[in-house]
């Protein structure tokens, strides 16, 4: 007879949603779509995981991710101002002097 009180094998039922949950994340897809994303996600879990959250060197990248996320609004704050500079001589040289 079988062991489970159901009357199945008893492994059938993990099996199948062991496969389930492989078949929803696709893992063999996504690693032959992306490989350098696949290997690169594994670096970054690894690094987390393996207690590297918490490092100097942890600190340094995220003090230069913060510098360059704030370089484009800066830069298009300049570019502004300096439009808006030449515009104004512009404007200030096309208007004829009476």
């Amino acid at each position: 007879m079988s062991d489970s009180p159901n009357g199945s094998g008893g492994d059938a039922a993990p099996a199948a949603e062991e496969r389930g949950l492989l078949d929803r994340l696709d893992l063999e897809g996504r690693v032959q779509r992306n490989p350098y994303g696949a290997v690169f996600t594994a670096l970054g879990v690894g690094y987390v995981l393996g207690g590297g959250l918490f490092t100097p060197t942890t600190q340094r990248i995220i003090a230069l991710g913060v510098r360059l996320a704030a370089v484009p609004p800066v830069r298009d704050a300049l570019l502004d101002a300096a439009e808006s500079a030449v515009d104004a001589v512009l404007a200030a040289t096309a208007t004829p002097k009476e």
